[in-house]
């Protein structure tokens, strides 16, 4: 189940500047944005190091500022509180681009 998820992770870090430079929408570059803040925040919850995270971005300042956000927040113990934040931060991750997009 980690390795399936630290692909997924991989697989979307690797993907979203390509989505970012193809997106011709704002709602679909918030799109990628919130399944990669969703991907992050289920590996802080899993208790993933932060620059082990970190150095999957090659340096993208956007997916970082992600993972830093999601470090704010603490790790939850029950799974039910996990999925309540991972689902949370995904969507605060999208209403912030959407409004940041609709400037």
């Amino acid at each position: 189940m980690k390795t399936l998820l630290i692909t997924a992770a991989v697989a979307l870090t690797l993907a979203a500047p390509t989505a970012q430079a193809q997106a011709t929408d704002d709602e679909g570059f918030c799109e990628t944005l919130y399944e990669y803040a969703e991907s992050v925040m289920i590996f802080r919850q899993d208790g993933q190091s932060m620059p082990g995270m970190v150095a999957t971005t090659r340096g993208d300042e956007m997916l970082t500022a992600i993972i830093q956000a999601a470090f704010n927040y603490p790790r939850m113990n029950m799974p039910e509180n996990q999925r309540e934040l991972v689902r949370d931060f995904a969507n605060d991750t999208y209403l912030q681009c959407l409004q940041e997009n609709s400037k």
